[in-house]
Order: C-alpha cells, then structure tokens, then sequence
C-alpha cells in the first residue's frame, strides 16, 4: 500500500489513525480506495467523512474512557515461555472438573457407553 502521490509506504498504525490521508504528504483519498490511488478533492473528501459519521453508529463509552487500537505487542520470549507452561499446567484441573461434570451428567441420565 504506497501512497500515488509521494510514493511513501506508511506504517500500520499510521494507515489505522488516518485512512483517508496520506502520513507524509497529507494527499487526501477516500477511505478503501485510498491506497489504490484514487485523489479526490477536499471537498468531497469531507462530504465522504460527514457521511460516514452520520451512517456509523454511536456507541457509548464509560465515563473517562477512550477508544484503544492495539497496534503493537512486545513481550520477551521467556515471559510467552512462562505464561504458556502457565495456561498449560492451569487447563490439567480444568480438563479434570470437566470430565468429573461430563460422568455426573451421564450417571443421572444413564447413558450407557459415556462413563469410560
């Protein structure tokens, strides 16, 4: 995805904060068409944006919250080694209990074959 214009290939996090825009040289573009190099003016640039805020849905925040979008995640390779044995060792009882409801289930209804 290259920008027409100035031939700049922006970031991911920059392709999410501004669609309609060029990050280096602020060319403007209309929403997907935008890096297939479709120029349009300011003007309808902005009819296109005040159509979108109309159409899209409001959705309400809790108080003092802001919308996030998750661009990037930096963990060290050891922490994902942990947390992985972590989850590992955690789903044993889990497997455990679910099995123990699973034969419950099938002594009260009887279900021959089940309790193996």
């Amino acid at each position: 995805m290259q920008c027409p214009k100035c031939h700049y290939e922006p970031t991911l996090a920059e392709m999410q904060s501004s669609p309609e825009r060029c990050a280096r040289c602020g060319a403007a573009f209309v929403a997907q068409d935008a890096w297939l190099g479709a120029k349009v003016s300011v003007e309808q640039l902005r009819a296109h944006e005040a159509e979108q805020r109309r159409n899209r849905p409001e959705m309400p925040l809790p108080r003092g919250a802001a919308p996030v979008v998750v661009v990037d995640f930096d963990m060290p390779f050891i922490s994902m080694v942990a947390l992985l044995v972590k989850m590992a060792i955690a789903a044993i009882p889990a497997v455990i209990i679910l099995k123990l409801i699973i034969w419950a289930l099938a002594s009260v209804l009887a279900i021959p074959g089940m309790l193996m």
